[in-house]
């Protein structure tokens, strides 16, 4: 048997056994591969230098420097209140109705000074020097003076008041000021009334202007200098009068000769001199203003200096720790020409109240 035949006959027994597996030529998958290595190439980075724009420099505005100065604290205490009022009345009949509305309010003008805690004086004397029906500066009334422990003040008012009729030439406000707060009256009839440690507040109720000889600025010089340098702030002078510059006519009165209230030129001038309050004699309801009175009045320093120049917008006021409002009627407000703190109203401090003022220093 040629090879070729004995080949074939041997694939035909093997593929005849059950137990055999037809081997299929493997694939080349399957067949043991060789790595190949490839060498990467190697390129230099380029290096690109960036373009640097010229910058653009904007100038904005200058604001000028915020330059503040240190904080200031003024600390003060509320004095105890002691004051001497004098009321210098016009007895002439012209005023008749005013003096009794007047007199009809000083229950609540008492009543105010006695809720603030005030160790008042109230003394009366007319506008009148003349011999025959003037005062010539004595207080009058049923008692020399009234005070806390007066037992009817408004009585003892009205009756110091109320004048007998009479034709009354000149009316001399100042000069009955002054001879009432003056030797001999102050060591006689007027004995006890003015106290060195107390307040001034004199007012004046009249329908005439003064008529006193001398310039004003003798009665300003006058007021001052009885309480000494340095407690200037410590009196004041108020009037009920005519309006600047007109006058006034009470209403109801306009047909009425002599009725007119002339204008109080010279007593304005001591009210502005002295931050007192003014009243027309003309308003027909006085409760608001005795009662503002009785409060401006009530011996109770209102006016503080202050140790430094303040920066206006930082002042901070506080009474016993409440903060107090800048207002020119119930508050404070600043008088630039004493650099001082002015209360107003009713937020005048009570006796023996703590004062706060906090301020920027002005540089």
């Amino acid at each position: 048997m040629n090879r070729v035949a004995l080949s074939l006959a041997l694939l035909f027994a093997l593929g005849c056994d059950s137990s055999s597996k037809v081997r299929v030529r493997p694939g080349l998958a399957d067949w043991p591969v060789r790595p190949f290595t490839v060498t990467p190439t190697v390129v230099p980075p380029i290096v690109v230098t960036p373009t640097v724009a010229q910058s653009e420099v904007h100038i904005g505005p200058l604001l000028p420097p915020v330059i503040r100065g240190p904080q200031q604290i003024d600390g003060f205490q509320q004095d105890d209140a002691l004051v001497d009022i004098l009321w210098v009345v016009d007895n002439s009949g012209s005023v008749n109705d005013e003096r009794a509305r007047l007199a009809a309010q000083f229950a609540g003008f008492v009543r105010v000074l006695l809720a603030a805690g005030v160790d008042f004086h109230v003394g009366v004397t007319s506008t009148d020097l003349s011999a025959t029906t003037g005062d010539q500066g004595r207080l009058r009334g049923p008692t020399p003076f009234i005070d806390r422990n007066t037992p009817d003040p408004r009585a003892n008012f009205a009756a110091a008041v109320d004048f007998p009729m009479s034709n009354v030439s000149l009316e001399e406000g100042l000069q009955a000021m002054e001879l009432a707060l003056s030797p001999p009256n102050t060591q006689g009839p007027n004995r006890g009334f003015l106290r060195d440690t107390a307040a001034l507040g004199v007012i004046v109720v009249s329908d005439e202007d003064d008529s006193s000889l001398g310039p004003t600025d003798h009665y300003v010089r006058f007021l001052r200098g009885l309480k000494g340098p340095g407690r200037e702030a410590n009196i004041s002078f108020s009037a009920v009068a005519g309006p600047v510059p007109d006058g006034c006519i009470p209403a109801g009165s306009e047909n009425v000769f002599g009725a007119e209230a002339q204008a109080a030129t010279r007593y304005r001038t001591l009210v502005d001199a002295t931050h007192g309050l003014f009243e027309s004699i003309c308003t027909p309801n006085f409760a608001p203003f005795v009662d503002s009175l009785a409060t401006a009045l009530s011996g109770l320093r209102r006016v503080f200096l202050l140790s430094a120049p303040p920066v206006l917008g930082t002042i901070r006021v506080t009474v016993d720790g409440r903060l107090i409002p800048e207002d020119p009627v119930n508050g404070w407000t600043f008088r630039a020409a004493e650099r001082a703190l002015a209360f107003e109203g009713r937020f005048v401090p009570r006796p023996r109240a703590m004062i706060e003022i906090r301020y920027d220093v002005s540089l």
